[in-house]
């Protein structure tokens, strides 16, 4: 079943992929009426689109009945070549890949993308809009997600209200955007900024923050602030305010080549054995992420130290063998 058919927020997403791109080969400006005509629907139906472009962060004007989009919305134009092409088109399928919505900037991006490259890669544009068509959308999502970059860009402070894993209804907080990450294993992507009600950095997972709106006050970013420095004792999103500690892993022989293959953190060491067992050590935070890692590997890699994680994944174990001995 797809389930855009039953979604009627998300049934005209291709028909507003058309509005914004008529508005936007239009400098000059279109009326709502050449936009019905255009796309054969009544004048109604598009004032809906206007209104939902806006919502979704598309800086719209309007003068004399004609809409135009403000110049200042678009970047000048990049020439690319075929591996940067491609290089863009695997960053929109890993980013399809981990949220599994459907998003009108993707499909812009998609639209921009396919004139502009060999016919192979051409095809494999359009299928993946297609694949795309199926997805769900999340307009409150979109349009957080395109006013906290706006925010960021622009430094502007943003209001959000925000609902935490441990709240029941959300409080609103002033924030300073310092950064935005997309995370595979979350499925999402998080806003580091400064907090103005805790008085310190931190994370925001974008699918909590329910509304957000630019205060029009502006801020700077510390210059010993980066996101890479911030990031590295973390396996994925998380960052403690505890020392990285030394993590020391053994997986077994027949997980030794998988494991070998990829980069998981930047600090880690891997050391085969002759039994072909593999040894890794990193230095990272105790967190949720790094549990959840170690638990998915199940009874292939054992913990070797620090004592406090071994004691962590061994309670986990325990508490999940008791759910299956019932």
């Amino acid at each position: 079943m797809n389930p855009r058919k039953n979604n009627p927020q998300t049934e005209h997403f291709p028909r507003l992929v058309k509005v914004y791109h008529l508005i936007a080969g239009n400098p000059g400006g279109i009326t709502a009426r050449e936009l019905a005509g255009k796309c054969q629907v009544n004048v109604r139906t598009i004032y809906r689109d206007i209104e939902d472009l806006e919502r979704a962060g598309v800086p719209l004007w309007e003068e004399r009945h004609k809409y135009g989009i403000e110049s200042a919305h678009f970047l000048p134009p990049i020439s690319l070549t075929v591996p940067e092409a491609v290089q863009i088109f695997l960053a929109l399928r890993l980013l399809l890949q981990f949220s599994r919505r459907y998003s009108m900037d993707v499909a812009n991006l998609f639209l921009k993308l396919g004139p502009a490259v060999p016919a192979p890669l051409r095809q494999e544009i359009s299928k993946a809009s297609s694949w795309m068509l199926n997805f769900s959308s999340e307009p409150r999502l979109a349009r957080n997600l395109s006013l906290l970059g706006q925010a960021w860009v622009s430094r502007q402070r943003a209001r959000i209200a925000y609902c935490s894993i441990e709240a029941e209804s959300p409080t609103s907080r002033i924030i300073e955007p310092y950064f935005i990450e997309p995370a595979a294993a979350g499925r999402s992507s998080y806003v580091i900024a400064y907090c103005c009600l805790k008085n310190e950095i931190r994370t925001f997972k974008v699918e909590r923050i329910e509304s957000v709106y630019l205060t029009g006050e502006y801020y700077e970013i510390p210059e010993d602030f980066d996101a890479n420095k911030y990031l590295s004792p973390s396996l994925g999103i998380i960052v403690t305010h505890e020392e990285a500690k030394s993590v020391n892993l053994r997986f077994k022989p027949e997980l030794a080549r998988i494991i070998g293959e990829s980069v998981w953190h930047p600090s880690q060491e891997l050391k085969k054995k002759p039994d072909g067992s593999l040894l890794m050590k990193m230095t990272v935070n105790e967190t949720p992420e790094l549990v959840s890692w170690i638990l998915g590997w199940g009874d292939r890699v054992e913990v070797i130290g620090p004592e406090s994680l071994r004691s962590t994944i061994k309670k986990k174990v325990e508490k999940m063998a008791a759910v299956y001995a019932k």
